[in-house]
Order: C-alpha cells, then sequence, then structure tokens
C-alpha cells in the first residue's frame, strides 16, 4: 500500500549518505544494548525491576547513557517524521516528480539534529505525567469499586480499563508526536484530551496500522529468535569442535560480549520497524488530519533536513 509500512521500509535505504546514518543508528542501538547487558548479567535475577534499580541507583552512569541516548534517538524519530511530512506535501502539491523523489526522508547526521531539543524534552516529560495520572486515575477508579465491596468489578475495570488505554495509547501518541513533529511546537499538543481527539482522526486505518505494526513486531521478534538460536547453536557446534569446555562456551554465550551484539541487532532492527511504522503515521496523519485542517499548505519552516 501506498505510504505504509513496506513503502517505509524502502525509504530508509534511500537517499545521501544512507551508510553514515544506518551506522549512526548502530551506534546508537550500541550505546542503549551495552548498559542494558551489564545490567541484565549483573543482577542475575532476570527482574526488570533489578535491572533497572542496577542500571539507575547503583550504577546511575548506565542510566545517564540510556537517558541521553535514548533522547539523542527520539529526536532523530521526530526529525525522520518532520521529513516525511513534508514528503507527504511535496508528493500532493509539487509537480516536479524529480524534486519530490530527491527529498531526503532519513535526518543528516549533524548539529540540526538536536535543534528542539528542550522542545522535545518537554513535550516527552509532560506527557508521560499525563499518562502516569491516566494509569493513576483508572487504578484509584478500580480500589473505589473494591473498597464498596466489588472487589470482583473493580479489579476487572482496572484490567479492562488499563488494556483500553493501552491501545488508545498505542493509536493516539504517534499523531500526537507527529503533530509536534510538523513544526516542533508545543502549542496545540499539550491537552490531555489530545489522546482521545486523535482517535477518531486516525480512524479505521490507525487501528489497522497498529495491528499491523504488532503483527510485524511479533514476526520479526520469532523470526530473529529463531535466527540467533541457530546461529548459537552452529557456534556452539564449532567451539565444540576446537575443544572448549562446555562451561566455557555457556560463558561465552551468557557474556556481555555476545549478549551486547545480540541486543544491539534487535535494538537496531525495531528502531527500522518503528521509523518504517511512523512514516505509515506521516502518511495517515497528512491525509486524514493535516489535509482536513490545512489542505494542500505545505511545510516551510525547516528544511528537508530537519
Amino acid at each position: 500500500m501506498s505510504g505504509g509500512i513496506i513503502e517505509g521500509f524502502k525509504k530508509l535505504f534511500t537517499g545521501k549518505n544512507i551508510l553514515a546514518k544506518h551506522t549512526f543508528l548502530v551506534i546508537l542501538s550500541l550505546l542503549i544494548a551495552l548498559p542494558a547487558a551489564i545490567s541484565n548479567i549483573n543482577t542475575q535475577a532476570g527482574q526488570t525491576v533489578d535491572t533497572y534499580k542496577y542500571m539507575y541507583i547503583e550504577y546511575p552512569l548506565l542510566g545517564l547513557v540510556t537517558l541521553v541516548v535514548s533522547y539523542i534517538w527520539g529526536l532523530y524519530f521526530i526529525h525522520f517524521l518532520h521529513n516525511s511530512i513534508k514528503y507527504f506535501v511535496w508528493k500532493s502539491t509539487q509537480t516536479d516528480e524529480n524534486k519530490v523523489n530527491a527529498l531526503d526522508i532519513m535526518p543528516e547526521i549533524n548539529g540540526k539534529l538536536f535543534s528542539h531539543f528542550w522542545e522535545y524534552v518537554a513535550m516527552t516529560i509532560i506527557w508521560l505525567i499525563y499518562i502516569i495520572l491516566y494509569i493513576a486515575i483508572t487504578v484509584i477508579l478500580g480500589c473505589i469499586l473494591a473498597a464498596s465491596g466489588l472487589t470482583a468489578l473493580g479489579i476487572a475495570a482496572c484490567i479492562v480499563l488499563l488494556i483500553v488505554l493501552s491501545f488508545i495509547c498505542l493509536i493516539s501518541m504517534p499523531y500526537i508526536f507527529t503533530n509536534f513533529a510538523k513544526n516542533y511546537e508545543l502549542k496545540g499538543n499539550l491537552n490531555p484530551l489530545l489522546l482521545f481527539t486523535y482517535l477518531p482522526k486516525a480512524g479505521v486505518a490507525g487501528f489497522i496500522l497498529v495491528l499491523k505494526y504488532l503483527g510485524l513486531a511479533i514476526l520479526y521478534s520469532i523470526g530473529l529468535t529463531i535466527i540467533i538460536g541457530i546461529i548459537a547453536v552452529a557456534m556452539g557446534v564449532i567451539f565444540g569442535l576446537n575443544g572448549l569446555s562446555k562451561d566455557a562456551i555457556s560463558g561465552f554465550f551468557s557474556g556481555i560480549p555476545f549478549t551486547t551484539v545480540v541486543t544491539t541487532i534487535m535494538v537496531y532492527l525495531s528502531t527500522l520497524l518503528g521509523l518504517a511504522f511512523y512514516y505509515a503515521v506521516g502518511n495517515i496523519y497528512y491525509n486524514r488530519i493535516m489535509n482536513a485542517q490545512e489542505p494542500a499548505k505545505e511545510i516551510t519552516r525547516e528544511t528537508s533536513e530537519g
């Protein structure tokens, strides 16, 4: 489908300086994967809470690296979204097809990537607070029902509402941040009710896109797990044939280097899937939301490099 996830994947590998751009994404993936690998191996328990405690409390430098890299990663997504919207605007309004196709959607790796940093920080913090408040309201409602003697109903209502809220967030949040990415403005993007007003605007197309994304994410996870498993078995056989003991082989596969490499690959491929998804979000946003509000207007505030 035009403007869909598959087309988005193709756009990730077209344009100038593609090798440099993907190398940058791999480095970001590595810098996210390494602290996670160190924390997971050193906690041993395999509990997310223990990992976060190790990363953000016991060794906060690991958490700081993860936080900083996550924001850089987010800035890349925001500039990618801006360029995606511009592409769809140009595709609809420009008559020069060569000019449209020459527009790079993958942002350049330069100082402009860090522009609008504080607006993005404010946007993420405020919306994180909103989501926490929504979750708190849902839990409080369940507690009120439970305290009224309707314990089973309270628990059921709380679970159902949290599931519904999660799905609303999956559908609406991408369009809230896409509207922000259009001109990098906080104005008009900080109303907590936007979580619900964007739902009908995205419509069935937004719902189907999320289902496609979740389906591809599941297939990707299964496929990657199988491939990594096959590679691990093959490497284990090779190591065994070369005289390495079972303990040495086990130590290699559970060590920081191997875990970091595997996690880096998973983060990088997840990033590509996420970018392709947001390309499709940009298409729906332009056609169903932006075009309905301000048809045929071109984004003029920023260049194609974001």
